[in-house]
């Protein structure tokens, strides 16, 4: 029994340290777990978005930059498990709506607006069916474009949520008109800043096996110590943001890492073109595992740029005239 604990143990510490290395820049976060809503009931409906119902019941928020004039497409962006502040997106979202597209952002359960206990994000199949309910409310939206076809449903994913929208399109029963990935955290390098040390791994992997699902990871790291003065800047505002769920529990990561780590066989799997951006200054990413993706793509496979910028908001800035080229291409297919 002894030997047995002490193998799960240490089988949980090499995965507390695999994910928070990948996590690391794609999730920095508040500093504490917070109350939310927990079911439909409990949630409250508001004019500036949508709620869509869950299969368990649970509201998910869902945000919205619509362009002034006609849509010519649909984007929805697809979040990683610690969620997004509407804000922070709004330098990448308003350009994309301001060319036309109808822009929807997610927050997933437990985080946010949204229902569900604070850093539990269910396991991978719970995690793709929100994000399947998710993609099936914006092709509902899509039909309503005014054309026979409806408009073209595009999926914009950033590090984990890259590899979630690979996972997402390869399930979709519509395939999507495309996908952009900027920075897909498939492969990943240690980064100061981001990496916990012994002790933190032995604390996970007692939660692991004995508290699965508490928040007790702090995924925001140390700001300080990143080295990229964008990724810096960016990683102190998501810590500070109350609409971001930092502390996370080790059974959101094991799902999280499961869709991670089936990125190559999604892409595989793919009918859609895609866009991939990679960040120049981006210290986190392996580019060996944005090859694997790649190279694996199916369908008319994938286009790649690199762009001076780092790991996080900073590549998607500076692929901007690209990402909108790409899309108007596509959208007029």
């Amino acid at each position: 029994m002894r030997n047995r604990l002490h193998r799960g143990r240490i089988a949980a510490a090499g995965l507390a340290a695999s994910l928070l290395g990948a996590f690391g820049l794609a999730a920095c976060v508040a500093p504490a777990p917070r109350g939310g809503p927990s079911t439909a009931e409990e949630a409250v409906a508001t004019a500036d978005g949508a709620w869509i119902a869950a299969r368990d019941g649970v509201l998910l928020r869902v945000h919205a930059w619509e362009p002034a004039g006609a849509a010519r497409g649909i984007l929805l962006l697809v979040p990683g498990v610690t969620g997004l502040d509407t804000r922070m997106e709004a330098p990448v979202t308003e350009p994309l709506a301001a060319a036309g597209f109808a822009v929807f952002a997610l927050e997933p359960r437990g985080t946010g607006e949204s229902g569900g206990p604070r850093g539990y994000a269910g396991n991978a199949s719970l995690i793709l069916d929100d994000l399947g309910s998710f993609a099936a409310w914006g092709r509902e939206r899509a039909g309503q474009g005014g054309t026979a076809e409806g408009l073209p449903v595009f999926l914009f994913g950033h590090s984990m949520g890259g590899t979630f929208a690979l996972a997402l399109a390869a399930e979709m029963e519509t395939p999507p008109a495309g996908l952009v990935l900027v920075n897909p955290a498939y492969k990943y390098r240690p980064l100061k800043g981001a990496t916990p040390g012994f002790g933190d791994y032995l604390r996970f992997a007692v939660h692991w096996i004995f508290a699965p699902r508490k928040p007790v990871v702090d995924m925001g790291g140390d700001p300080s110590l990143l080295e990229d003065p964008d990724d810096r800047a960016e990683a102190v505002e998501r810590k500070a943001s109350p609409a971001v769920q930092g502390f996370q529990s080790m059974a959101s990561m094991t799902a999280a890492r499961k869709i991670m780590t089936a990125a190559p066989r999604n892409a595989a799997r793919l009918s859609a073109p895609g866009l991939i951006v990679e960040g120049k200054r981006d210290l986190l990413i392996d580019p060996a595992g944005t090859d694997e993706i790649s190279a694996a793509w199916g369908g008319r496979g994938a286009e790649r740029i690199r762009v001076d910028g780092a790991h996080g908001r900073s590549s998607a800035l500076a692929g901007m005239e690209t990402i909108l080229r790409w899309l108007a291409e596509e959208a007029g297919r």
